[in-house]
């Protein structure tokens, strides 16, 4: 039986709640952009199949790319990309590209696959951008984290004047150790 691993998750959200819009961001930030990479760079990327689709270049350069997707046949030959077609077989994917679990799954979005693993992600890494953009997908970041299992870490302001913060969440050492329980 392949161990449940936690999972972490890395994307920016608008005052709000607007994520995306029409399967891109609606905002540019450099800054945003930069953090991104520099926490996902050599580690593994989850996303849906719109975020694939809205990448302007395919896969992310130094990071293995998964895609969840209910569309069979709409795969890249690239060995950097695995598609999947079933939530549950993410975990079976990640013990395959990294059985001694030395990298980082990171959930960067979109909104759909933020819910389906919501319950599995123990980090947030969220930019905070000013305003609130048109959008069409949304993630109600903020009822999620009023539930008591997660703690705030850190945040630091911006340069960047599209962005308000950038904040850091864990889940509480309760939380991790029953998750653990459940799952391990």
């Amino acid at each position: 039986m392949t161990t449940k691993r936690m999972l972490s998750a890395v994307f920016a959200i608008a005052e709000d709640m607007t994520i995306g819009d029409k399967g891109g961001i609606p905002w540019f930030s450099p800054a945003d952009m930069s953090s991104f990479r520099d926490r996902t760079v050599g580690h593994i990327v989850v996303m849906g199949r719109k975020t694939w689709d809205s990448l302007p270049k395919k896969p992310l350069d130094d990071r293995h790319n998964l895609v969840l997707t209910r569309a069979e046949g709409e795969f890249n030959p690239d060995p950097r990309c695995a598609w999947i077609l079933d939530p549950e077989m993410l975990q079976r994917s990640l013990s395959v590209l990294d059985p001694n679990e030395e990298l980082i799954p990171y959930v960067i979005g979109g909104g759909e696959i933020l819910n389906v693993f919501w319950n599995d992600i123990a980090y947030v890494y969220v930019t905070r951008i000013k305003g609130s953009p048109d959008g069409d997908t949304k993630f109600d970041l903020l009822t999620r984290l009023q539930d008591p299992s997660w703690y705030h870490e850190h945040s630091h302001a911006s340069d960047d004047p599209a962005v308000m913060s950038v904040e850091w969440y864990w889940r509480t050492a309760a939380w991790m150790t029953a998750w653990t329980r459940r799952n391990g």
